[in-house]
């Protein structure tokens, strides 16, 4: 690299300053970085990459709440916690009482105060197959670490697929 490529000329008063010079040294106007093409083709980036994942179809897992088929699959469970308060435990019913089988259950818990204030919340997926018409019980899953203020918890299976006829 020579000498001559560490200066360039100010916009202003066309003197040689430094690349890395905030300011020139002889008129004190603030010099311009040419990152302009950089910024331009970064923002252009961004928009190809988000309109890609804007128009990437999406499959739902889950049927709607509102479904038939959600209101068959139900979840009955009993919680506690393990060492020294600090780690969730449950034992889990899944109910599917839908004629066809569904796998990769979602189990979000999401726990309170003894004021009513939502602190905390885990969630685990019990990647199995739950047969149609059957209740398959899942004993001791490890939750993770639970907030030592919560009083009471709400689970619900936030999310399953269902599984495709062969």
């Amino acid at each position: 690299m020579t000498s001559q490529s560490l200066f360039v000329a100010c916009s202003s008063c066309e003197t040689m300053v430094h690349a890395d010079a905030q300011r020139c040294s002889a008129c004190g106007a603030p010099r311009r970085h040419r990152h302009l093409g950089r910024w331009i083709g970064g923002v252009l980036l961004g928009l190809v990459v988000l309109s890609l994942l804007q128009s990437a179809p999406t499959v739902p897992n889950t049927p709607a709440a509102s479904s038939p088929v959600s209101k068959l699959v139900t979840l009955d469970y009993e919680w506690r916690t393990t060492a020294g308060g600090a780690i969730m435990e449950a034992d889990f019913v899944v109910d599917n009482r839908a004629g066809h089988p569904v796998k990769d259950v979602r189990i979000e818990c999401t726990h309170y105060s003894p004021s009513g204030t939502r602190i905390d919340s885990n969630s685990e997926t019990l990647y199995e197959v739950f047969p149609a018409h059957a209740k398959v019980n899942k004993r001791r899953v490890n939750m993770g670490f639970i907030h030592s203020q919560v009083d009471r918890t709400r689970c619900v299976i936030a999310k399953y697929s269902l599984v495709a006829p062969t």
